[in-house]
């Protein structure tokens, strides 16, 4: 997935700890990747109709 979007993985495993951490500081810990679908989906950020 970094590669399409022409990011290192690095970056990308950055921006996860930084949401993971916003979500813990929140006390809504997301531990896991999947978790963190969870989140997203309850917040409303990301929908299952997305393509």
């Amino acid at each position: 997935m970094a590669q399409r979007f022409h990011l290192s993985v690095k970056t990308v495993d950055t921006y996860i700890g930084r949401v993971r951490i916003e979500y813990a500081d929140a006390g809504r810990p997301a531990t896991t990747k999947a978790a963190l679908v969870a989140r997203a989906l309850q917040d409303g950020l990301i929908d299952l109709t997305e393509p």
